[in-house]
């Protein structure tokens, strides 16, 4: 299941890295980035010196740069980064030495990167002198419909709170108390929920007191419901039901008892929530035959709630600790308009297979696997990812290789190989949006300038790129897959 990580001020890992770096190291160090159409980017980066929040085009071209007056929050869901309409705003920490001292929200203006507010949400002073780092996430996501708000965690050093604040203003709207360990936040409507020990609904005004419910792990998110399993007690039967707006009184059953198809005892956690056409299709984590015998599976519902397929998918697989699921939530797998065809890593266990992972690729409309790739243990951290109708795939750990998959035939379209020339810094693929692919690392192109590369998101072709090595890899991974073109297995 995916886990709340604590955030951590990203540039106080920043500054110890340029500090430790001898005079050939780069200078230059982008830490995150956010796009922001088909042409522009917004960009956290060090120059060695200074943290700076900056806008860059596709060109390689920076249209405006501004210090920021503390440490980012960057490894966090979406990267720290907001942007709305014409204003970005930035998660940081105002620091003392290496050490913060409050949480606060800066807000710049997108055209021209003048600061348009700064609000510190709450002073930090951690319980022991031991305790370095604010223990919260720092999830940011847009309310427009909440009166344009942003939700954000945060924590005084001895309990966490959940903050509205005004996009527009910088003003505090609500504080409302909120628990540590959850997973990542669900927005429906003027809605914020999240899973703890239990799943709690807050009203992002704060004029209603949040709700607890309880549920099997957590939920996600479908069109304008919270898909989730609930129970009464730890003994009764789990029911999937769905939240319209989610508001847990407006309650429809969609399959009650949910538990696995011969298996009454055993009972799914949700991984995650999508729709493909009118169906509900659910990536979810099964035990069958004891804790230690665990399996992914895709359920696909139709419209009345009827289970139509299963699609086992092997052992569950643990990646890398920046998994895609948290880091950006909106292109995590199965979420979201689904399309037809959808890969995944199937992982067979000693016990039913072969022990080896396979790049499978998934038929939603028929329900059954269309093409499974040659056993391959390189697998082992691949992350796929979506944006629109292309799925992607890349090694979640080297990020050297980025797959782009047609999911309306479920055919590899392209893939390209990436490195930093000086071998300085793992290439970041994962930012899709507007028919582009963003990638940066942390080593600096000509005139120390921040090493940053844009790709069609279609056909993966180079539009702009500085600092980062391109080569074709199509032929090499459809051969590794074992495809051959337009060829899907009948």
């Amino acid at each position: 299941m995916r886990r709340k990580r604590a955030a951590i001020v990203g540039a106080v890992a920043l500054i110890a890295l340029v500090a430790c770096r001898d005079r050939r190291q780069p200078d230059v160090f982008i830490s995150a980035l956010q796009p922001v159409g088909t042409s522009s980017a917004v960009v956290i980066y060090t120059d060695g010196k200074h943290e700076k929040v900056a806008r860059i085009e596709s060109t390689g071209r920076m249209t405006w740069s501004i210090p920021l007056a503390g440490s980012a929050v960057t490894i966090a869901p979406y990267n720290g980064i907001t942007v709305s309409d014409d204003i970005v705003m930035v998660r940081y920490a105002h620091m003392r030495g290496h050490e913060p001292t409050d949480h606060a929200l800066a807000a710049f203006s997108l055209e021209k990167g003048a600061l348009v507010w700064d609000t510190v949400l709450t002073p930090y002073v951690p319980e022991t002198s031991t305790s370095a780092q604010p223990d919260t996430p720092a999830y940011v996501v847009a309310l427009p419909l909440a009166g344009e708000m942003v939700a954000q965690w945060a924590n005084d050093g001895t309990s966490t709170w959940l903050f509205m604040v005004d996009m527009r203003t910088g003003r505090i709207v609500s504080k409302q108390p909120a628990e540590d360990g959850f997973y990542s936040p669900n927005v429906i409507g003027t809605r914020v929920i999240v899973t703890a020990a239990q799943t709690v609904v807050y009203d992002a005004h704060g004029t209603v007191s949040p709700q607890a419910v309880s549920t099997w792990f957590g939920g996600c998110a479908v069109a304008d419901e919270y898909v989730t399993v609930t129970y009464e007690t730890m003994e009764s039967d789990r029911s999937l039901v769905a939240f319209r707006n989610g508001d847990p009184s407006a309650r429809r059953v969609i399959a009650a008892p949910f538990h696995p198809i011969g298996h009454p005892t055993r009972i799914p956690a949700l991984l995650s929530c999508g729709r493909y056409r009118d169906r509900l299709v659910l990536l979810v984590e099964v035990s069958l035959d004891g804790r230690a015998d665990k399996r992914t599976q895709v359920w696909i519902f139709d419209a009345q709630g009827a289970l139509l397929h299963a699609i086992d998918l092997g052992a569950v697989r643990i990646v890398d600790m920046y998994s895609i699921d948290e880091i950006y939530p909106h292109a995590a797998p199965f979420s979201g308009d689904l399309t037809r065809f959808a890969p995944h890593v199937q992982v067979q266990d000693e016990l039913r297979g072969d022990g080896k992972m396979r790049l499978v690729m998934l038929d939603l409309e028929a329900g059954r696997i269309a093409w499974s790739s040659p056993a391959n243990d390189e697998l082992l951290h691949s992350a796929v990812f979506r944006a629109g109708e292309r799925w992607y795939a890349v090694d979640a750990v080297s990020r050297s290789e980025l797959s782009a998959f047609d999911g309306r035939t479920g055919e590899l379209v392209a893939a390209v190989r990436l490195r930093s020339p000086d071998g300085i810094g793992d290439v970041w693929p994962y930012h899709v949006r507007d028919g582009r692919v963003w990638l940066h690392t942390a080593a600096r192109g000509p005139s120390a300038s921040p090493s940053i590369a844009v790709l069609d998101a279609v056909n993966l072709a180079t539009v702009f790129q500085r600092g980062i090595d391109l080569e074709d890899a199509t032929i090499a991974v459809r051969e590794r897959l074992g495809l051959v073109p337009s060829d899907l297995k009948k």
